[in-house]
């Protein structure tokens, strides 16, 4: 949250350069219900949420999430699991990792696909990173995803003595 009290606008760009026409981008992600607070006795404080998801654009559905942060200091590093459910048929299980801020909200994520599905194999051969917000109070993340796939292969020479 920003000194005035209202949240910081959204990010407009990424790192990452805009998905193939072939691989087009995982979506949007619009998650429900704010993790809480559980420390273990000794260890770093952790946070254990679960929640839905509602996935939007070329990659659409349903999804079904647990996530279970370390927090340190002003940061929370998600591990978080769960599948979707695609509009039109099929499943895509999935992993997040990342680092949240917990002053002002903002986020990056790393997502991985492992799916079976013929139709959504394209998915085992995506990283997708997401940026967004969160707003604890009501208990809602936004985020927004970039396909990133490796399409730079360059040669390897073979040095003169081998």
């Amino acid at each position: 949250m920003q000194p005035n009290g209202s949240w910081p606008a959204a990010p407009t760009r990424s790192s990452c350069p805009p998905a193939q026409p072939d691989h087009p981008p995982p979506g949007n992600c619009n998650a429900l219900r704010a993790p809480r607070l559980r420390p273990a006795l000794g260890l770093p404080p952790r946070a254990d949420g679960q929640g839905e998801a509602t996935f939007t654009g070329p990659l659409a559905g349903q999804a079904q999430w647990s996530n279970y942060p370390r927090l340190r200091g002003d940061w929370a590093f998600p591990e978080g699991r769960g599948v979707l459910e695609v509009t039109g048929g099929g499943f895509a299980p999935f992993s997040v990792t990342g680092m949240s801020s917990l002053t002002c909200g903002s986020r990056i994520h790393v997502m991985r696909f492992q799916t079976a599905g013929a139709a959504h194999g394209w998915l085992n051969d995506v990283i997708a990173i997401g940026e967004g917000s969160i707003d604890p109070d009501r208990g809602m993340l936004a985020m927004r995803y970039y396909a990133c796939i490796a399409d730079y292969l360059p040669g390897i020479e073979v040095p003169a003595d081998q």
